[in-house]
């Protein structure tokens, strides 16, 4: 037993990463069970881990949404955002109420970071795909202002250098309208 001497000389973190191993040993027979060594692995940091017992509860419970939004968070945790993406329009779709109240923000910024990586490989016109699915998603994220004229601009350069002056000229106008 711990007593709350002991308690107070081991450090949280040690105590979770106690818990996960106690639970990883235990195989989880529940779905439940899988979902919780799924938050402990990525409270910890370990998304790999993380995925792979959102994977096993899901394997348990297809339907289940939490499983589902902890898998979708792993993946973004992994930079795997378009992955992420993918899982969370399903649940969606799977069960509304859930994504309203639980998942709508990681909606909103697997978005976002889906846009950012499609900008960093040279993609703008993907980049812009996403940021106007987050645009609808979010009017108000903080992350659209300041990506939207960077991916714009890229957008018509990427345009001009196709021959595609006149319509290069309408989305550099578009993104110098845009707020910063």
């Amino acid at each position: 037993m711990i007593s709350s001497t002991t308690h107070r000389l081991v450090p949280a973190g040690c105590l979770a990463a106690a818990l996960a191993t106690l639970l990883a040993c235990a195989g989880p027979s529940t779905s439940e069970l899988a979902v919780e060594r799924g938050e402990i692995a990525l409270s910890l940091g370990n998304a790999a881990d993380a995925a792979d017992a959102y994977q096993t509860a899901l394997a348990l419970e297809p339907q289940d949404s939490k499983a589902r939004h902890g898998l979708a968070r792993a993946y973004a945790a992994r930079g795997e955002s378009e992955r992420a993406l993918a899982i969370l329009q399903g649940l969606e779709h799977l069960d509304p109420a859930y994504f309203d109240e639980y998942a709508r923000e990681d909606y909103a910024f697997a978005l976002y970071q889906a846009a950012k990586e499609r900008l960093h490989r040279g993609d703008p016109s993907g980049a812009l795909r996403f940021l106007q699915r987050l645009e609808e998603a979010d009017p108000d994220h903080a992350g659209l202002h300041q990506l939207m004229p960077r991916a714009l601009v890229a957008e018509a350069g990427r345009l001009q250098v196709s021959g595609r002056p006149d319509e290069a000229i309408a989305v550099y106008e578009r993104a110098v309208g845009e707020p910063v």
